[in-house]
């Protein structure tokens, strides 16, 4: 009994897969050895062989020659040069990449030197392959036979693509042609003016059809006896096919080359051998000229149908692009090309549900897909259907295989990882899996996962039973809970999880409350704001902290204890004398003022609020930051000391000048050091950047420790906010309102 062909290849392409694997290491990829053929580059046929080399991995090495087909006459030379190519090779795909190296020899006149994509009709055992150029208008197609068999390929595209010179012979037929072309041109016309209301007579007539015949007969027989031109119609029934499979593609309004990529398909053998009787590359010269004589006197005779197509005439007569030696290459291309994608059917049908099978199939839909492109679309679509349908036969067994070993596995925290990340791990596969298959595959993974949570949690709630008392007990549960966030940080919403927290905060308020004192004492001890908020986030570190009793005892000294220390840090930013006029903290009441100039500490605060004022900070009684445009560029400026000096002649010795009424003229020596901040978006650009501000900012210091007894002038007044500089407060709020304008500005434009 004869089993059908589908039936046979799924029995026997299991073990065929097999019995390749037992042998890989033994027998060379079917791709290693010498290959040779051709493609088309304007203007030329070029020859090319190619030596591959397999490594491990359908690694591949090798070189490429190429050399022009035909002798050709070109002020370069002929063209010819080789270089080094390496990439790979996929077996059971029939796919391979081809990466240009180094020139062995470089052509005189340049040459591509471009990656290739390709396939293996393994029937045929010929290659496909184009030129990786998406930039190209013009597709350059490949086609390569192993040994002898390319020498043959070579010498038959060269015979069908480059044409001979034209003979005497040739010519005097070719104008023998016209001269019959030409009669019978005259013989219509006589026919019309038969039927003309004024017509000549008879006589007339019969005199013109007799010499029409004369002349044909003194030309002698026909051009290409025994074989004619396919008639109108059946010309354009085979050019039709075009719109059939290219609806959207407009005739008229679509450039030739966009064309010329899918009109190829049109030279397919078996549908070019329905209207001309033989396949493309088996046509005479003299044939191909009948047929472009053809297409011309359709559109002559206003058939506008054809007309449409005369672009079809080219591969007939034209030379270059889409022209005899292009159609030639493209034909062999499409043979081998199609023939690959039988193949290719053949064996994905076959495959086993495994992961390499999923390589395989990704590398025919890359370097296959790129060749696919020049196919009718339709062939296309079907192929991306056939790879859609084999990875969803392949997918729902190799899921539930790897789903079973995962969930017998799965015994740990780990195990629970893998069970919860499944889904997004297997995200690829799944989608070529039936719906169904996905659902019951997600409800068992989901159930395995339920029970190990479950199991896993039982374990660490009960460890919350030995935690201890007091303020030991509150860390011992903080300390829990961080690990156990850190355990189920993937199952954060799943119940078994939440119920293990729910367990920590029925705990909580009881330990809470025997730890408050403790926790109290901490606070109060706090010597900073930010101390103080690290002590209350320290232990009410766990979910429901915030809501029990003790935590509104805890809050409510922590705010206390902040203010007091804010309170004190802010005094401590000035004199004693301005804390003297102060109506509340912080805010001096200016006319409780005694008429007195600032000493020698109140004029380092006012320095210093006036490089603060506006962008800048006070950080504490010594130091400021003066900052740029946008917060950028800052400074930190720190006041080592300052010393009044009394103003000389006129002025006594010992007196200052009094600008007006309540500001000082003031004389007097300072000594400061100036250093970048740590966060500061502009000098952290670039290492480099910062390294040469801070030598700017060496300089400077250095500058000013020895100037420290130089002579300083400046306007000093007393302010609500304390002693100050006049000019540097006018700086500071001017560089704020650019700094506002500017941020306005930018957030607009976003």
């Amino acid at each position: 009994m004869n089993l059908p062909r589908w039936l046979a290849l799924s029995i026997l392409l299991p073990c065929a897969a097999a019995n390749s694997r037992a042998a890989d290491e033994a027998t060379p990829p079917a791709i290693a050895g010498t290959w040779k053929g051709v493609y088309f580059v304007y203007p030329s046929l070029m020859a090319v062989e190619i030596d591959l080399r397999a490594g491990d991995g359908g690694a591949l090495s090798g070189e490429l020659r190429f050399h022009p087909a035909a002798v050709q006459r070109n002020a370069f030379g002929q063209g010819k040069g080789s270089y080094a190519v390496s990439g790979r090779f996929d077996e059971t795909a029939r796919t391979f990449q081809l990466r240009p190296g180094a020139w062995i020899e470089q052509s005189a006149g340049g040459g591509l030197r471009l990656p290739i994509l390709g396939v293996m009709d393994a029937s045929s055992r010929e290659l496909a392959a184009i030129f990786e150029n998406s930039s190209a208008a013009n597709v350059t197609f490949f086609v390569l036979a192993a040994g002898a068999a390319g020498d043959e390929l070579i010498a038959a595209a060269t015979r069908t693509g480059v044409p001979p010179p034209p003979s005497q012979e040739s010519l005097v037929s070719a104008g023998h042609a016209r001269q019959r072309e030409q009669l019978r041109r005259l013989e219509e016309q006589v026919d019309r003016m038969s039927q003309m209301p004024q017509r000549p007579n008879d006589r007339t007539l019969e005199v013109m059809r007799r010499q029409i015949e004369a002349r044909r007969a003194a030309l002698g027989g026909d051009e290409e006896p025994g074989w004619q031109a396919p008639p109108p119609d059946k010309l354009l029934a085979w050019a039709e096919r075009f719109r059939r499979e290219m609806p959207a593609t407009s005739l008229q309004a679509t450039n030739y080359e966009v064309l010329f990529k899918a009109a190829r398909n049109l030279f397919e053998d078996s549908w070019f051998r329905q209207c001309f009787g033989m396949p493309y590359d088996q046509m005479t010269a003299g044939q191909r000229a009948v047929v472009h004589r053809a297409f011309g006197e359709a559109a002559m005779h206003g058939d506008s149908a054809l007309h449409d197509y005369a672009f079809l005439a080219r591969p007939f007569q034209v030379i270059g692009d889409f022209g005899p030696g292009d159609l030639t290459v493209s034909v062999l291309w499409q043979r081998a090309m199609r023939g690959w994608l039988a193949g290719a059917q053949e064996v994905f049908a076959g495959l086993p549900a495994e992961r390499g099978s999923f390589a395989h199939l990704a590398a025919a839909e890359s370097e296959g897909g790129a060749e696919l492109a020049f196919l009718w679309p339709g062939e296309k679509r079907a192929f991306a259907d056939f790879l859609g349908g084999t990875r969803s036969r392949l997918a729902g067994p190799l899921l539930t295989a790897e789903a079973d070993q995962l969930i017998a596995g799965a015994a740990d925290n780990a195990g629970a990882r893998r069970l919860a990340s499944w889904a997004a791990s297997e995200k690829d596969l799944l989608q070529y899996a039936a719906p169904a298959e996905r659902a019951q595959l997600q409800r068992r993974i989901g159930a395995r996962l339920d029970t190990l949570l479950v199991e896993l949690v039982a374990a660490d709630v009960a460890r919350l039973t030995d935690l201890g008392d007091g303020l030991a007990a509150v860390e011992a549960g903080n300390a829990w809970y961080r690990q156990f966030v850190r355990s189920y940080d993937f199952a954060m919403d799943h119940a078994a999880v939440q119920g293990g927290l729910a367990k920590l905060r029925a705990l909580r308020p009881r330990a809470l409350a025997a730890a408050q004192a403790a926790i109290l004492q901490q606070v109060d001890a706090a010597g900073s704001e930010a101390q103080v908020g690290a002590v209350v986030a320290s232990f009410l570190a766990c979910p429901g902290d915030g809501a029990t009793p003790a935590a509104a005892s805890i809050r409510e000294r922590a705010g206390r204890r902040q203010a007091a220390i804010h309170e004190k840090e802010m005094l401590a930013m000035f004199s004693d004398y301005e804390r003297s006029l102060m109506d509340r903290p912080g805010h001096i009441d200016v006319s409780r003022a005694k008429g007195r100039p600032p000493n020698a500490e109140e004029i380092r605060l006012a320095l210093l609020r006036g490089m603060a004022f506006g962008t800048g900070k006070m950080i504490d009684a010594h130091t400021a930051r003066r900052s740029g445009l946008l917060g950028a560029a800052g400074v930190i400026v720190r006041i080592d000391s300052v010393e009044v000096v009394p103003l000389g002649p006129p002025a006594p010795k010992g007196a200052v000048a009094m600008v007006e009424d309540g500001r000082y003229y003031m004389k007097y020596h300072i000594q400061m050091h100036l250093s970048l901040p740590t966060d500061d978006p502009l000098w952290n650009v670039d290492p480099n950047f910062r390294r040469g501000a801070q030598m700017g900012l060496d300089l400077a210091n250095s500058s000013s420790a020895l100037l420290s007894e130089e002579d300083n002038y400046e306007e000093f007044e007393l302010y609500s906010d304390g002693w100050g500089v006049p000019d540097l407060r006018e700086q500071g709020a001017a560089n704020a309102g650019l700094d506002a304008l500017v941020k306005t500005f930018t957030t607009r434009r976003r």
